[in-house]
């Protein structure tokens, strides 16, 4: 499949950055990785896109603030085209270790905290940058067992949903329709999916790399001619 590029680097590369913490970079158990870059690039390769790269800059265990922290050097050192964003299951784990956090505030109050702003300010100041997609945060094992942590995480998932940026475009995750929700999955598909109570297993990752890819693709449509 031929593609034109609309004013983009003279390689004709399309440089997508990845940016989150160990849901980007892939973690499973112990040292084993498995980044969904891996499989999403084999997507678009069998499309006859080869000139979409991905870097991988997730961090086991970073925040938004860590994120935010970081993004100013991956922006100097190399003109992206794309970003996909996908962060903030770390700030929550924060709060939901502090269980008093629980008795008094709303769950909006309790994630106000956790902002995206920064980052957004970034990318929109990011001459290169055309768009980027953002990932709402993940149902989890824990969401089902406690009811307080996905009523603070569908609190953060509407500010991701609804607050505006002209750059930014957002994959809802837990969508029904991606079939890749924790809390209306089947056990058998939770034991295919999930390593543990976060992170994915190896299908799991392919997994999200293919609804990445129904995210994505409309974008790129938006300024390459495939």
């Amino acid at each position: 499949m031929s593609f034109e590029l609309n004013s983009f680097n003279d390689s004709n590369i399309i440089n997508i950055l990845c940016l989150g913490d160990s849901l980007t970079a892939g973690l499973v158990e112990n040292d084993l990785h498995e980044p969904y870059t891996t499989y999403l690039t084999h997507l678009f390769k069998t499309q006859g896109l080869e000139h979409v790269v991905f870097v991988n800059a997730g961090v086991h265990q970073d925040t938004v603030e860590d994120i935010q922290s970081r993004l100013p050097a991956l922006l100097e050192q190399h003109p992206f085209d794309f970003l996909i964003l996908f962060g903030g299951i770390n700030d929550l784990g924060d709060i939901d270790m502090v269980p008093e956090s629980f008795t008094h505030d709303s769950p909006d109050d309790r994630v106000a905290h956790i902002s995206f702003d920064a980052i957004y300010n970034q990318l929109m100041a990011s001459p290169s940058l055309k768009s980027f997609l953002q990932l709402t945060i993940p149902y989890t094992a824990f969401d089902r067992l406690d009811p307080n942590e996905k009523n603070n995480k569908d609190a953060l998932n509407r500010r991701i949903l609804l607050h505006p940026c002209p750059k930014k475009r957002v994959l809802d995750i837990n969508s029904p329709h991606l079939s890749f929700n924790h809390l209306l999955a089947t056990e058998c598909e939770r034991a295919l999916y999930w390593q543990d109570a976060i992170h994915y297993s190896v299908k799991g990752y392919q997994r999200l790399a293919e609804c990445i890819y129904t995210g994505l693709y409309p974008i790129l449509q938006e300024y390459v001619r495939f």
